[in-house]
């Protein structure tokens, strides 16, 4: 009924986050249901984000629209209705970097509303190993950027767009 995407270096933040969204998703009928995200850095658990990624913490649980949101990232920490992935032919495109951004920033298009609760749910683990990219690498995430970009200007998601941009900026 519902999925759940884990990276094989990531892991859930608990033994029930699973049950707790599966029951939170059914009693607010929703297609997506989330949680806030951990980040794992050289074996220290951090809870506090940089300002660009502190939408991965949830400080109030309720609903939100993808309007108000127009965060595509950390998708790992929601669950998702398998009918609304099937039915609206969502699936990540196949780039080798960067692909889960406009995959996340479609489905929360899509369901346009989702359910976040103030609950752990994903533990991100980062710097534990070397990432090499290469021109394919590289090249995909520009693509992934992009398709983004062209979703934001098309809905006049303003917020979204200037996120990516920025960090496009960071980068330069």
């Amino acid at each position: 009924e519902y999925l759940i995407f884990v990276d094989p270096d990531d892991y859930l933040a608990g033994d029930n986050v699973l049950e707790l969204l599966y029951a939170k998703a059914r009693q607010e009928k929703v297609s997506v249901c989330g949680g806030s995200l951990i980040r794992n850095v050289n074996n220290v658990l951090l809870k506090n984000f940089p300002k660009n990624t502190k939408l991965s913490r949830v400080e109030k649980e309720g609903r939100i629209s993808f309007r108000e949101y127009q965060y595509p990232y950390a998708h790992q920490r929601y669950i998702i209705r398998k009918e609304v992935l099937v039915k609206n032919n969502l699936f990540y495109p196949n780039y080798r970097r960067g692909q889960d951004i406009p995959f996340t920033a479609k489905l929360l298009h899509t369901v346009e509303e989702i359910y976040l609760v103030n609950c752990d749910i994903y533990v991100y683990r980062k710097n534990h190993k070397i990432e090499q990219f290469d021109l394919k690498k590289a090249s995909d995430f520009i693509a992934a950027l992009k398709d983004v970009l062209y979703l934001a200007v098309e809905n006049n998601y303003n917020t979204l767009f200037n996120d990516i941009v920025c960090g496009i900026n960071s980068f330069a």
